[in-house]
């Protein structure tokens, strides 16, 4: 009899764990309400189709590393907050910016440096001018002839660095409208994602015959995967392993040909007029 228990209790805690076991884990990632094409697209609610190529990398790498993930997203700001908060296990998109390592963790280097190998992608902001404008020009070390203002997306980093460096910025909601102000002489000048800025070009040809783009970049920004203190802390060999995943796709055969599909439907649906990536 005791011996029957006993083989009863034993049974039911294998069970348990074996359900524990069987349990997948589940990620869930927070990213930017607006549209960034093409690293995502849509505004407030997740895609079912073609969400964006961040969310297809992310969810290829967690397809390798055998996790589920949910997705959810919330004004940027406030997608921080949460992350800092511990109601999602992290935020994606986010540029570095020495501050924001209060929210959350960025792959680092061994000198605690920001790990561009370790980013979702690259990108280059540039200057968005009116076609034949001599005035207004940057060196690539400081702007001349600015007498208005620079457009830029609101809340993002460079609205942030233009700013710490002096110079009036004036934030938008939506890069369309960013690049219409600019067309319309409102702005002297906007600065965007070079693809974001040829996926409004290519939406609205009327702003590709009014505005030119200055040849030298402001700058190029890697974007990281950003996770939270408690994840980090906790499970440093997992962090690390989704970081070194989620880069290996990003620079793979599936990245590639996730981009021409999308290149493909930008080119039949002739979308792209929406917010720049943090």
């Amino acid at each position: 009899m005791r011996l029957g228990f006993l083989l009863a209790i034993l049974f039911l805690v294998l069970a348990q764990f074996q359900a524990m076991a069987a349990e997948r884990r589940v990620l869930t990632l927070a990213y930017d309400v607006n549209e960034s094409w093409p690293w995502h697209l849509g505004t407030y609610t997740v895609p079912d189709a073609m969400p964006g190529l961040s969310l297809e990398y992310i969810s290829e790498a967690a397809r390798r590393l055998d996790v589920d993930v949910r997705f959810i997203r919330a004004p940027f700001r406030r997608a921080l907050a949460m992350l800092k908060g511990g109601e999602v296990d992290g935020v994606f998109e986010a540029s570095f910016r020495p501050e924001r390592q209060e929210y959350g963790v960025y792959p680092l280097t061994a000198q605690g440096e920001p790990d561009a190998s370790r980013s979702m992608f690259v990108q280059s902001y540039v200057f968005y001018v009116r076609r034949g404008e001599r005035r207004f020009g940057w060196n690539g070390d400081k702007i001349d002839g600015l007498d208005g203002m620079v457009g830029v997306l609101r809340n993002t980093s460079v609205a942030d660095d233009l700013t710490d460096r002096g110079y009036p910025v004036f934030e938008v909601g939506d890069n369309l409208r960013a690049m219409e102000m600019t067309a319309a002489s409102r702005l002297d000048a906007v600065l965007l994602l070079d693809r974001i800025g040829k996926a409004v070009f290519h939406r609205h040809p009327e702003l590709a015959d009014a505005l030119q783009t200055l040849d030298l970049p402001w700058e190029r920004k890697p974007y990281y995967l950003m996770l939270s203190h408690a994840l980090a802390a906790q499970e440093p060999a997992f962090a690390a392993r989704l970081w070194v995943e989620l880069a290996r796709v990003a620079h793979s055969p599936f990245a590639e040909e996730r981009l021409a599909a999308y290149e493909k439907a930008l080119m039949a649906s002739g979308r792209g007029e929406s917010a720049a990536n943090r």
